[in-house]
């Protein structure tokens, strides 16, 4: 299994960079954010308590297709031991259908232990749809969408199962100066018992307070974003609090 990934991603990577490097219409972006916890970014399962560094790099074409590499680390000196440590492998594909705003991408998910694949591993194949951007004030953009992910586990042996996870929601831009904007996204999800959780639904929202320090570098004052399962799902909210910096090169 691990040789046959490997044989994928390097097959994958060949083709992208030898597109790219003939075409040199492509860009590159990266991010790195401290945050106080590791929560599932689509369930709200909280996977590691203690404060993690979390980023990713990305690489995209000007056809819309890209490669990115995700990670999550713990602040110890162990790796690869719990599950706070991480690596994430994405390819995928972002274009305008009409009107409409569509990202799809499948990644592979290399959980604790890193390296040791498949057991614990996931694999993600995801859906993003972005509506038209409306402008009701010189200061206020807001952009619904809708999303769908599907979690397939593909290692018999790992103690959980995957799932689907389906949400509505809106995305939010507030200019306060120049250089310093509010972006916030609110949805409502449906988990049909994704990793052993109940089934049900819940309110995610994320706010970020962003400085544009260059035109290439933006700090992310602070961050916050609330995991808030409805109804009996046995399952506590989730509250995730962050800091960092992005840049394009």
């Amino acid at each position: 299994m691990k040789t046959t990934l490997a044989l994928l991603a390097e097959l994958v990577l060949s083709a992208f960079f030898s597109y790219t490097a003939s075409a040199q219409d492509f860009t590159v972006k990266a991010q790195t954010i401290v945050r106080s916890q590791y929560v599932g970014f689509d369930d709200g399962l909280g996977l590691y308590p203690d404060p993690v560094v979390q980023g990713n790099v990305s690489l995209t074409h000007e056809s819309g297709v890209f490669i990115d590499l995700w990670y999550s680390s713990g602040f110890n000196s162990r790796w690869a031991t719990d599950w706070d440590d991480e690596l994430d492998y994405t390819v995928g594909w972002s274009e305008k259908v009409w009107s409409l705003d569509l990202t799809t991408s499948l990644s592979y998910f290399d959980n604790f232990s890193v390296g040791q694949v498949p057991y614990n591993d996931v694999i993600k194949w995801g859906v993003l749809l972005d509506f038209p951007k409306k402008e009701p004030f010189c200061w206020l953009s807001v952009t619904p969408f809708m999303s769908y992910s599907l979690y397939v586990i593909p290692d018999g042996n790992t103690p959980f199962e995957g799932g689907n996870v389906f949400a509505l929601g809106a995305k939010t831009e507030v200019v306060l100066t120049e250089k310093t904007r509010l972006t916030s996204s609110t949805s409502i999800g449906f988990d049909d018992g994704c990793f052993g959780v109940k089934e049900g639904f819940i309110l995610k929202h994320s706010s970020s307070l962003n400085r544009t320090l260059s035109p290439k570098l933006t700090w992310h004052i602070l961050e916050a974003t609330g995991y808030f399962p409805l109804g009996n799902r046995d399952m506590p909210s989730q509250m995730v609090w962050g800091s960092g910096f992005s840049w394009t090169f």
